[in-house]
């Protein structure tokens, strides 16, 4: 029997969550999004205690892992940002791209608190990393 793993997020913005989803490969018509809390679904179809926000169904889950059985991942809102529901059967899959998740989601809130304070921003990959120059003309 699986059971849901709970992980804090630094995240704080619901689209910047979105955003690092969709640099994994889940498209964004595969992720729910909802004001109030839905409940997630385990790998045998039944609502789990947990309740979420941004959320991929399993079945979206499934197309885009290689694990046999499947359940929601959410992100669930709080009053510190979101918190992470993942199954602990899948985690092993969203724990290795996790890096990568948290450096667009990084990238996003940079560069919008750098743009209200008038820096222009370049974003620069190479090699999977990203770095973002900041200039401001005075």
């Amino acid at each position: 029997m699986s059971a849901y793993k709970v992980v804090e997020c630094e995240i704080s913005n619901g689209e910047y969550i979105i955003a690092g989803l969709v640099d994994m490969g889940i498209p964004r018509n595969h992720i729910e999004v909802h004001k109030e809390g839905v409940p997630l679904v385990n790998y045998s179809g039944r609502e789990t205690g947990q309740k979420a926000n941004i959320v991929v169904r399993r079945e979206n889950f499934k197309k885009h892992t290689k694990a046999r059985w499947n359940a929601d991942l959410g992100f669930e809102k709080t009053n510190k940002g979101y918190q992470t529901h993942i199954n602990s059967e899948e985690s092993y899959w969203f724990e290795k791209r996790e890096p990568r998740f948290k450096q667009v989601a990084a990238t996003m809130e940079v560069t919008a608190q750098a743009k209200k304070k008038g820096y222009h921003v370049k974003k620069v990959e190479k090699d999977g990393k990203i770095k973002l120059k900041l200039t401001k003309n005075f």
